[in-house]
């Protein structure tokens, strides 16, 4: 498909990393869809660990790495003990894809915050009510956002 019926024509470097990039997305849910035993939308905590520390390990700080269990336990709201649902997974992969987008509502939040001289705690709804002015950003992601933020805060 990328390269042609023939597996003949040449691609420049951009569109080349936009297909490893896609490659990395759809191994990592075939990973789900794999250990997804039960077709129910689910997986264990364990596999979530190892789908995140063998596919996107170039993604995960150290911190989330070794504090992943207690992040999970904060923000999911499964109604099954250490399972990860599909929806789960996908917002905590586009969370660490897209932390910049974090990063710029947070710079958002902060710059308003100053004109009126108020706390400089921000509040997850101060946090949700910007990001809506960004695609992209669910308020999933921001629970996940905010859990990691608290286990920062505890340590």
């Amino acid at each position: 498909m990328h390269f042609g019926e023939k597996r003949q024509r040449q691609i420049t470097y951009k569109e080349f990393t936009q297909i490893l990039l896609d490659f990395i997305d759809e191994q990592t849910i075939q990973t789900f869809c794999k250990l997804d035993n039960t077709n129910l939308g689910y997986i264990s905590l364990k596999n979530f660990e190892t789908i995140l520390k063998e596919l996107r390990q170039y993604q995960l700080s150290e911190f989330i790495s070794t504090h992943l269990q207690d992040i999970v336990k904060l923000s999911s709201s499964a109604t099954l003990p250490n399972q990860i649902s599909y929806p789960y997974f996908t917002a905590f992969l586009q969370l660490l894809s897209n932390i910049e987008s974090m990063r710029k509502i947070y710079v958002a939040v902060c710059e308003k915050k100053a004109h009126t001289f108020s706390s400089s705690t921000i509040t997850k709804e101060e946090f949700l009510t910007e990001a809506q002015h960004f695609p992209h950003t669910t308020p999933l992601q921001i629970d996940i956002l905010f859990a990691i933020t608290n286990q920062l805060h505890q340590n």
